[in-house]
Formats: structure tokens, sequence, C-alpha cells
């Protein structure tokens, strides 16, 4: 038994792993049982998942999540999910009940709603800190308009992306294997802080923010996910491992190849992964992130890891790739 999650904020969801493989769950139900411990957790939701994470820039909460099992490469998803604070679970439905693979927006909702998800306004999504980070967005916006007529345009944009991004382009990405070898993936996140209505980023697309087979392992992403997704790193890597190659090679040289077709102008990411026997793997162009809840930086890619042998899960950094 193992499990590899993305970000410091992973830990909690790694703890209820932990405590339901313990139990004898299967990988997807202590998967989609962790992941909804942070999702439905308010004081988490400045990591850009769930409830109290950052709306688009109407105030609307936009949902995105997916599952992925590695057997049979099963997939489910939702993207742009209004309503639901745990919408990994809304994923999983699709997965197992739908004709369909993804539902997006008014569909997605509306799927929720016919499997008995409650619906919850904006109102309760919110959190006081997520509202005040809208309001100041707003505020942002207007001041950006008036420097527009002064033609002071880019340098107030620029000041206003600094500030209003407070959580990054966090993801909460998280792998499990469980005792009978089986292994599952899930992605959740709110998305980028006050996207453009209807944006998508990697996280929910197979093989960009996340890809499962059980002939290699597992693995997902994080960082820029309008970057991520011209690249489908999550599939590069399970390719990479069903090919021989350990988690941790596979994760880095898809990092390194993204870096030399893109250049200078790199953006973040990062990536984990996990391989049938339960070894774990990491990349990341990320050079330093604070935890923005627990005020602590990390000089690199914060992650989170547990096997059944240790205790409690851990937390590891994964330093910069850098080309030479």
């Amino acid at each position: 038994m193992a499990a590899i999650g993305t970000w410091t904020f992973a830990v909690p969801a790694i703890k209820v792993v932990k405590r339901k493989l313990g139990d004898g769950s299967s990988c997807l139900d202590a998967l989609e049982a962790g992941i909804n411990a942070v999702e439905d957790d308010g004081s988490t939701g400045r990591y850009l998942v769930g409830r109290g994470g950052y709306p688009n820039a109407k105030g609307v909460h936009e949902f995105d999540a997916a599952v992925m099992v590695g057997e049979g490469c099963r997939f489910g998803g939702v993207v742009g999910l209004r309503g639901v604070a745990t919408p990994v679970s809304v994923a999983r439905r699709v997965m197992e009940t739908s004709s369909h693979s993804m539902l997006v927006g008014p569909g997605a909702t509306a799927f929720a709603v016919e499997q008995g998800f409650p619906l919850e306004t904006s109102d309760t999504l919110h959190t006081e800190e997520s509202l005040s980070a809208f309001r100041k967005f707003l505020k942002q916006q207007a001041e950006e308009a008036r420097a527009r007529a002064e033609e002071k345009m880019q340098q107030e944009k620029e000041e206003m992306k600094t500030e209003v991004s407070p959580g990054g382009h966090d993801t909460l990405g998280l792998i499990v294997l469980d005792k009978n070898s089986r292994i599952a993936a899930g992605v959740s996140t709110s998305g980028a802080p006050f996207k453009a209505e209807g944006r998508v980023g990697d996280s929910p697309l197979p093989g960009c923010g996340l890809y499962a087979d059980d002939a290699g392992g597992a693995a997902v992403a994080t960082g820029d996910g309008d970057n991520i997704m011209k690249f489908c790193p999550s599939f590069q890597v399970v390719q990479m491992m069903r090919q021989g190659f350990d988690p941790q090679t596979a994760c880095r040289e898809v990092v390194k190849q993204i870096q030399q077709k893109v250049g200078a102008d790199m953006f973040e990411m990062a990536l984990v992964a996990m391989d049938m026997k339960g070894c774990r793997g990491s990349g990341s162009t990320v050079v330093q992130w604070e935890d923005v809840c627990e005020g602590k930086k990390y000089d690199g890619f914060p992650y989170v890891t547990w096997t059944g042998e240790s205790s409690e899960p851990a937390i590891c950094v994964e330093p910069a790739t850098r080309l030479s």
C-alpha cells in the first residue's frame, strides 16, 4: 500500500487514505475519501481546491475534477461543475454510471443533481477569505481600467497579476495503490483564480493532469494548466514506466523534454508518479513555493508520500530541474 500527493496540503488527504486502506478499502474508495477531505474543508480553499477556492471572474465557483483507474484505464471527469464542493465524487459517478467519460458545465451540474448531489450556491461555497479576494480582484479591475485610460495599462496589469493569484497554480493530485496492487489517480481544483468563465486547465484532462494504466503505474501533474495541457506529461510518464523506467527518472525526463521545447520562458509545473510496485518519483520546475496557510516556504516543489511501512505521511521536496 502506498500513496503520493501534490503539495503540502495533500497531508490530510493521505491521512484519510491511510485510514481507509487500513480498513480494507479499495484504492478508488480511499482516493475519493482523501480528496473529499480537502475539497470540503473551507480552510484549504486558498490552495484552489473545493470549498473556499477562488471563483471565476464573475464570482461563480466552477470546479474541475477527474479520476482514473489503472485497471482498464477507466476514466471519469467533470469540467466547470457548479454547486458541488466535492467534484471528484461526481467525476467518479461519471466513470461508473455514465455512458460518457466527461461532462461539462450545465451538463455536469445536471448529472450531479440526477445522482443525488445537493447543490449549493456560491454564497455557501465562498469563505470570508475567498470572498475578500474576489472583492479585491474587482477593485483591481476597476483600477486597471483607469490606468489604461492613463496609458499605464501594462504596469497595472502586472501588479494585478501578482496580487490576485495568492494561491498560484495549485491542484490537489493524488495516487493510491492498495494491498491488491490496484492503482488509481485523482485530481481536483477550483481552477486559476478569477479565470474566464468556462476556462479549463490540464487537471481533468486524461493524459494531461492525470493518467493511470496498471501496465505501468500512474502520474498526476500540477502547475500552469494552460501550458501543461499542450504536452500530455502524465501520459508520457506512465508510458516511460511501462518501458521500464523508474518513476523518478520518468518524471524528471519528461520535465526536461518539455523545458527543451519551451526554452527560456519555461512555465511552472510539477509531476508525481508511482509504479505498480509502489515506487514513487517526482519532477518539477518549481523554484520556490510558499504554503499560504502555514506561511512556510519551500525551495522546490513539496509533495507528500506514504507507504504501509511508515507511520505517517512525509513531506518531500523536489528541487527545480534546470537545463544544463
